[in-house]
């Protein structure tokens, strides 16, 4: 479970970021004093910590996308075969001084200091182009929507699952078997889910606002080191099968969006790509 919520929170952090631009005459953000990577073949959680970031296991592709709120991996080029699987243990803090102002910051700001890892660790080098890149745009489908209006009672509720695991308004729970549960969630959440599931980007084209409940049927967790989990708010299809089915039934993730009433056209767009000139394996502690 810590490894899908791991990866949720990774995406979840990289979308705020993505939509919060950094502004001129802000406060310099602290430095890190201490930054400890090790290499790991253990699997665990990734997140801030009170005086920095700690990652119990974070591969060089995902530290890249962190840093510079990116959303895929198919938004950078040049990652070195290694910098998808070798995994890294990261612990950074800053000076005792600087927690105050590091608490206080936006997640943009935090989440843009990891670059000083890259940069000092890794010996990362980096520039932007511009490419033309397939991604999904989400639109409302011809089929009967399947998702429900959340109702005033869902925002107060929880829904306790196998395990331990609950939600309320704003969480989604995806089940080990990929059933998903989602509570009075908008449809930024939902394609933040979605996006676990493709190697494109997807951007909402479905012109839905408000809050929606949904239960649908997804592909087994995209990567062998994830596992069933929760994810709680941060601040052209193909056919529909019986989302509820065992048995042979093997959904998509066409086929879970088609069940939610909704399509993913196939589309080219302009895009900016960070363009690794120089990387390498970390530096020792």
């Amino acid at each position: 479970m810590k490894s899908m919520r791991y990866v949720v929170c990774l995406l979840l952090c990289f979308r705020v970021a993505a939509l919060t631009p950094q502004r001129d005459g802000q406060p310099k953000a602290p430095q890190f004093a201490v930054i400890s990577v090790r290499p790991t073949v253990s699997v665990g959680s990734c997140g801030y910590s009170t005086d920095g970031i700690r990652c119990e296991s974070i591969t060089l592709e995902k530290l890249v996308e962190w840093a510079f709120a990116l959303r895929s991996r198919r938004e950078i080029e040049g990652i070195p075969v290694w910098g998808y699987s070798s995994l890294y243990s990261i612990d950074a803090k800053v000076d005792p001084g600087d927690v105050a102002k590091l608490q206080s910051m936006k997640m943009v700001d935090r989440a843009s200091m990891i670059k000083q890892i890259l940069y000092e660790r890794f010996n990362l080098r980096t520039h932007w182009i511009t490419k033309k890149i397939p991604e999904y745009a989400l639109e409302v489908g011809k089929a009967r929507m399947r998702m429900q209006i959340a109702s005033a009672d869902d925002l107060n509720r929880h829904q306790v699952f196998e395990g331990g695991a609950r939600i309320g308004a704003g969480g989604i729970y995806i089940a080990p078997d990929g059933t998903a549960v989602g509570q009075a969630v908008t449809l930024a959440s939902i394609v933040d889910v979605l996006s676990l599931y493709s190697d494109r980007k997807i951007t909402d084209r479905t012109g839905l606002s408000g809050l929606y409940d949904f239960r649908v049927r997804f592909p087994r967790p995209p990567s062998s080191t994830m596992e069933a989990g929760v994810t709680q708010p941060a601040g052209s299809g193909g056919a529909s099968g019986d989302v509820l089915n065992g048995g042979s039934y093997r959904p998509t993730l066409f086929t879970a969006v088609a069940d939610l009433g909704l399509r993913l056209k196939s589309v080219r767009v302009e895009e900016q790509i960070l363009a690794i000139d120089q990387v390498g394996p970390p530096s020792e502690n």
